[in-house]
């Protein structure tokens, strides 16, 4: 048989958890064809892995790229990290299904500041404007419940009448019909912050029935992280849906010590039959707009209502002893700005709030309020708030994948802006480095938390492991070299060790350099098992 790739004598870590061991892979067209001895065998083009470890290409499990994936196809900060598949739409942000009024609302960011303009309303539309792009990597999504909220009730506080749940449930229907491969949802962010717990259950229903899973950003991290555990495994069970927890942590230091208690939790529901899991990326700082620093009460109503209402005296003054009871007079010390959307306010980017309202001679809250009131779009920030030891316990965790919790990024063009967390250049190779370094893990488990975990949750029947049939998605990579090399002050840097990546039977990257190879295909619900 003659191959069109054939990888020689890797180290083949499976995907499965298995020991590595030596073997040939012959690729031939989009799939693996062959795997063993294959001496004598020929190929269009031959790789040498001797000393490499050859596992299939990460799944990303988390993944915020369904808008930028249009801007920048190419996808090299995930490409060069070996992520050749992500499941995007998650915390509750999906792109579509979407309604006019929210796309029109969405426009004007994403106009301004990259040059998109959604023009798709449906999940179909948006995967139709995504295959005309051609992107480099494999893509899949997640219904976003905040934006089907969004879409029916507006920024409304108030619980859905049987009228919006219904239609809420028809648009989550139709999504999965088209291909979606479940739901998530961002319940510390408007409007599914205003949502009950019967609310949850309600709009996972239709998402149970295909077959889908629900990722969810929790209520609360921190504070709150053990009611909002129980929270969701409630909701998960009432709509009998495997639940993802998104990168679970615990958030502030009054809350490190919760983290036996938030695993307890987790396995008792696994222990009465529920289908519960996590995902968590290794870093001990967060990333998300600067707003989520506020109480969820201040985001009721439009955009405007929100940024008028920062500037009333009152809110100012509820919401400044809310955030201090809740996280301490310190807090504001550990939020660094990463990035912003207007001229005069870059010279704030990569310094922390504390730091910036020096600068400006203000009290570091009203410098807070004042930016964010001030801001036609949300700032973002890197949040320093967790505990080296807790995030070890969670990568170790049998049931826990790894997702970078990130979009598709760039050195240079529109993407290139601000300081994104380095977890959009470094989650996977920097995991693969804590097993080498400080052994938290095999890399065989380690391999599988970023291959066939994440893809067994969403279902992916045919990626994640390296099996004869399956589509060839590999990554090859010298397991004493690859780290990452990307920082908080200097983001934008891609990892090393990463020697060779495959998606679809195509090489994409060799040597640290991605090819200009774009074989990557969408992620439908509808070519799996369910």
């Amino acid at each position: 048989m003659h191959f069109d790739i054939l990888i020689k004598k890797g180290l083949l870590a499976d995907g499965s958890g298995a020991s590595l061991y030596e073997a040939d892979i012959g690729i031939a067209g989009d799939r693996i064809a062959r795997i063993g001895d294959l001496a004598g065998k020929k190929a269009v083009e031959e790789i040498d892995a001797r000393g490499m470890v050859v596992a299939p290409g990460f799944v990303d499990i988390h993944g915020h790229s369904d808008y930028f994936i249009l801007i920048e196809p190419s996808a090299p900060n995930k490409l060069l990290q070996g992520v050749t598949t992500e499941i995007g739409g998650n915390c509750g942000y999906g792109a579509a299904p979407v309604s006019d009024d929210l796309n029109a609302e969405r426009s004007v960011n994403l106009e301004r500041n990259f040059d998109l303009r959604p023009d798709w309303k449906t999940l179909s539309e948006y995967f139709a404007r995504l295959e005309q792009v051609q992107p480099a990597i494999n893509f899949g999504i997640l219904v976003g419940h905040n934006t089907v909220r969004a879409s029916v009730m507006g920024g409304s506080s108030e619980a859905p009448d049987d009228r919006q749940l219904a239609a809420m449930q028809d648009m989550i229907r139709s999504a999965m019909e088209e291909g979606a491969l479940g739901i998530s949802t961002g319940l510390q962010y408007p409007p599914a912050c205003f949502a009950d717990t019967a609310e949850l259950a309600a709009v996972c229903g239709p998402v149970a029935q295909a077959g889908g899973f629900f990722a969810t950003h929790m209520r609360s991290e921190g504070r709150m992280l053990l009611e909002a555990i129980e929270e969701v495994i409630e909701a998960a069970k009432n709509a009998r849906i495997r639940l993802e927890i998104s990168h679970l942590k615990t958030s502030g230091p009054k809350n490190w010590d919760k983290i036996e208690d938030a695993i307890a939790l987790i396995e008792a529901a696994q222990s009465s039959g529920a289908d519960v899991g996590c995902d968590r990326y290794p870093y001990t700082a967060s990333f998300t707009g600067l707003s989520a620093v506020l109480p969820t009460w201040v985001f009721e109503g439009s955009r405007e209502e929100y940024r008028k209402r920062l500037t009333e005296t009152a809110v100012r003054a509820r919401t400044r002893t809310e955030v201090i009871d809740n996280n301490g007079v310190e807090y504001l010390d550990r939020v660094v700005i990463a990035q912003t959307f207007s001229e005069e306010t870059h010279r704030f980017e990569g310094l922390s709030v504390t730091e910036a309202a020096r600068r400006e001679n203000k009290d570091a809250f009203d410098f807070l309020l004042d930016l964010l009131a001030g801001e036609a779009s949300d700032p973002t920030a890197v949040y320093h708030t967790m505990s080296e030891e807790n995030m070890t316990r969670i990568l170790g965790l049998p049931y826990s994948s790894i997702g970078s919790d990130s979009a598709v990024r760039a050195p240079s063009g529109p993407l290139a802006s601000g300081k994104p967390h380095p977890r959009a250049y470094g989650t996977f190779p920097r995991m693969l480095r804590l097993v080498r370094e400080k052994k938290i893990t095999s890399i065989e488990a380690a391999v599988h938390k970023m291959t066939a975990a994440p893809a067994q949750v969403a279902r992916m029947n045919q990626r994640g492991r390296l099996l004869m049939g399956r589509f060839a998605d590999i990554v090859v990579f010298d397991p004493d070299k690859v780290t990452d090399t990307s920082t908080y002050d200097d983001p934008h840097q891609f990892p090393k060790g990463i020697e060779y990546v495959i998606v679809n039977g195509v090489i994409a990257a060799r040597a640290g350099e991605v090819t200009g190879a774009r074989a990557g295909k969408i992620v439908r619900s509808s070519e799996y098992e369910v």
